[in-house]
């Protein structure tokens, strides 16, 4: 037998619903530090030297960063570690910088850290980034009423 008689005589036919489903990864959700206020921000030694438990602030952040990096904003949202706040609230306790665009203003989210200490910034969820403005350990962005 030829080879051509072989590949004619081979079973070519289609076995159904055995193609796996194409899954479309979310991309990670990057932090970014490039868009940091620093005239309203709390400062890095602040939080280094604020103890929560066993750990400063500074190192319950570097975990938490940890997880968020690993995970979609999606997976975040659902774990409510992210929170998308959408336009900066009326009652803000901090004034918008002036390097925010007005389009960037309709986008403001925090990250949770340890109890009232949050990571308050801009999301961009085309580009899956969270830029940070605020390290604001008192939560002082959004303002309760007393």
């Amino acid at each position: 037998m030829s080879n051509k008689q072989n590949k004619r005589s081979r079973d070519y036919s289609r076995k159904e619903k055995t193609r796996a489903e194409r899954v479309t990864p979310q991309r990670l959700l990057r932090v970014l530090f490039t868009k940091m206020d620093q005239d309203q921000s709390d400062c890095f030694w602040e939080w280094i030297k604020e103890i929560k438990g066993q750990q400063t602030l500074y190192d319950n952040m570097n975990a938490r960063l940890k997880h968020v990096t690993s995970k979609s904003i999606n997976e975040l949202v659902q774990e409510k570690i992210l929170c998308d706040y959408g336009e900066r609230p009326s009652k803000c306790g901090m004034k918008k910088p002036d390097f925010i665009t007005n389009n960037e203003d309709k986008s403001w989210a925090r990250i949770n850290i340890e109890g009232s200490a949050k990571l308050i910034g801009i999301l961009d969820k085309q580009n899956s980034e969270f830029k940070v403005v605020f390290l604001d350990k008192d939560h002082r962005f959004w303002e309760q009423k007393k």
